[in-house]
């Protein structure tokens, strides 16, 4: 692969297209030697996990910080073009809030919901998906609540 798909325009997951399909064989004539070169049913699995790593790796993983209002805390992307300008959070409610990316940044979700984790002892986040983001909201046995979160994002 000679180019990071992500960071392509549409940004698209890699697929086995991307890695020459998995279809590699061994060279009858000048079969590789097994204890210097891999073979090509060795290369074929590594390409082959490359693409399901690829399709369970969020493109995009949020860290927001609760003080007296949300903030970016940090963020991973596999897009290069992605910077801390591009994704905005917008509380909506107490406990509810949106996660966004700049349009076109994010490779398709492919069915992915968002994930998303609470930093506050005894209360749960959950995400929902919306377009270019995530819907995130927190809980604990009292209700609604806010707090800090990381949440993981498939895509737009």
């Amino acid at each position: 692969m000679t180019t990071n798909p992500f960071g392509t325009s549409p940004p698209t997951v890699p697929t086995l297209a991307d890695i020459g399909l998995g279809l590699l064989v061994d060279d009858p004539e000048y079969p590789p030697i097994p204890t210097e070169q891999p073979t090509a049913q060795q290369i074929n699995l590594h390409d082959f996990c490359s693409a399901v790593a690829a399709l369970m790796c969020p493109p995009l993983i949020v860290s927001v910080v609760y003080g007296s209002s949300y903030t970016l805390g940090g963020f991973r992307a596999t897009n290069p073009n992605i910077a801390a300008g591009d994704i905005t959070i917008i509380p909506w409610a107490t406990g509810s809030m949106s996660v966004t990316v700049t349009a076109g940044k994010l490779p398709s979700h492919g069915g992915m919901l968002p994930m998303a984790w609470s930093h506050r002892t005894g209360a749960t986040a959950a995400g929902l998906y919306i377009s270019n983001g995530a819907n995130v909201t927190m809980v604990n046995s009292s209700g609604f609540i806010d707090g800090s979160f990381t949440v993981a994002i498939w895509g737009s």
